[in-house]
């Protein structure tokens, strides 16, 4: 996903080349942050790590509905 959005971010911002019919790279490099992951394996079982901790069971299952 935060490929896919630079990616379109730089697609719009490029100037074409006239001659050659080419983009031209514009911009920053791209770079990945990671945002953690979860895993869920039934009702109030899951895992998580989330800046750098890790925890399970019920925290780990409310953090995946999306209520953290």
């Amino acid at each position: 996903m935060q490929m896919g959005k630079y990616v379109a971010r730089l697609l719009t911002r490029q100037p074409k080349d006239a001659v050659a019919d080419k983009v031209r790279p514009v911009g920053e490099p791209f770079g990945y942050h990671d945002k953690g992951s979860m895993a869920t394996s039934g009702r109030s079982k899951a895992v998580a790590t989330l800046a750098g901790l890790e925890f399970g069971d019920w925290p780990a299952w409310i953090a995946w509905l999306g209520c953290i």
